[in-house]
């Protein structure tokens, strides 16, 4: 297996002036990278697997097209329509601008991929919520469980898979966002079953039902595999994968890196590894704050705050550098030699499988739910160290850049 990784930010990428949007995206890097890798193969390439939380950039759609056009069956599997926010910005190419939207700027990209012959395009419609006062969610009715941004690219010779976190949306701002590209052994089924289950379950009809209920048969999956997907037809997928996490922090002995832009979890890890070993080296970067320090008015705050108020007074007591950055969307773990890269972030509800049973939503009494409390994401787990070591020297650097404040 070979890894390559690449970062983005908007620092090395500063040509989107406050207010304006980039035209190719919240990563115009990774997605021009992107594009490049997908024309590469569109003449060896059979199949391409796509599941991605938002799909609206026209750059990638015009590669995916290309692809399909050369004979490359494509799945493709997002959420409806419905969860793309109607809110207008300005796009810009430097010269040019004009006035869209995520929700206009998808519907166009849809119509085009569904035009396409040997394009599958289905909408993962399961909904994320576990209460009957869910407030409105600020992109939709409802949000979508499915978070993960993720490909699959099969030839003849090999597979290659590719995880990134960035949304790659237009109508995004532009963050740190990475993205990890993997050459992997075409017997590794892994990845295949996943991207076969979701698309199966998947629905053509790209709009939101009044009356929610999704009932999943349980699909196997390998628990002890390098890369873990998690969903509501994967049983216990998340509580899975959150053990896995926190055994693997418990014994972190040289370093410990915790990067994401949401982090409210694994307190309890970091302080058994830091009373195994006090000069355990242990960072955490987060895009979101909320806790006492001086510079909670100088950046953003989660919605929901007492988790993260609890999280980072438990941080304050130990020996952890705590910074915090707006720009940060990353997603990954450095345990030693090991890394772990994601789609989800580091808190207490993406550890969560739950059954749920909603008789009526109080801010839309119209709307029922049932189904599992799960979202969808994607770990890979890496052990190599010069991977852990791009990773801890990316960290530093985001400790190091403007815009960036020590809790």
């Amino acid at each position: 297996m070979s890894y390559k990784i690449f970062f983005e930010g908007p620092d090395l990428n500063p040509s989107q002036e406050k207010g304006y949007y980039h035209h190719l995206g919240s990563s115009p890097d990774l997605a021009d990278r992107l594009h490049t890798f997908l024309l590469r193969y569109k003449n060896e390439a059979s199949e391409l697997h796509i599941c991605l939380y938002l799909f609206n950039n026209t750059h990638i759609a015009d590669a995916v097209i290309e692809l399909a056009n050369h004979g490359v069956n494509v799945f493709i599997t997002t959420i409806p329509l419905e969860g793309y926010t109607k809110k207008m910005v300005t796009v810009t190419d430097g010269i040019h601008c004009r006035k869209t939207s995520k929700f206009l700027e998808a519907e166009k990209v849809h119509q085009r991929l569904l035009n396409t012959p040997n394009i599958h395009l289905k909408y993962f419609d399961h909904i994320f919520v576990r209460s009957a006062k869910f407030s409105n969610f600020s992109r939709g009715a409802l949000p979508y469980s499915l978070h993960i941004k993720s490909m699959l690219l099969i030839t003849d010779q090999r597979q290659y898979k590719i995880l990134t976190s960035s949304n790659l949306a237009i109508g995004d701002e532009l963050k740190d966002e990475l993205i990890l590209i993997e050459c992997i052994p075409t017997d590794d089924q892994c990845n295949l079953n996943f991207f076969h289950h979701i698309h199966q379950l998947a629905t053509i009809n790209p709009a939101l039902a009044t009356e929610l209920s999704f009932s999943y048969r349980n699909k196997p999956y390998d628990k002890l595999n390098r890369r873990i997907f998690t969903s509501p037809f994967y049983q216990n997928s998340n509580n899975h994968v959150d053990k896995r996490i926190k055994n693997l922090i418990r014994t972190a002995k040289v370093r410990l890196i915790i990067c994401a832009q949401h982090v409210t979890n694994f307190t309890d890890e970091i302080r058994t590894a830091l009373r195994a070993n006090n000069q355990l080296r242990v960072t955490v970067i987060s895009q979101t704050y909320a806790g006492d320090s001086d510079i909670y008015h100088r950046v953003r705050h989660p919605q929901n705050e007492n988790d993260f108020r609890r999280f980072s007074a438990a941080l304050s007591q130990q020996n952890v550098s705590h910074f915090v950055n707006g720009s940060v969307h990353h997603k990954f773990i450095v345990v030693d030699d090991v890394s772990l890269i994601s789609t989800a972030n580091y808190t207490n509800t993406q550890a969560l499988w739950k059954p749920i049973n909603i008789a009526q939503f109080t801010f839309a009494p119209e709307r029922s739910y049932c189904g599992v409390f799960s979202e969808i994401n994607e770990y890979t787990f890496i052990s190599c160290q010069a991977t852990a070591n791009q990773l801890d020297e990316h960290a530093r650097l985001i400790t190091l850049k403007d815009g960036t404040y020590k809790a």
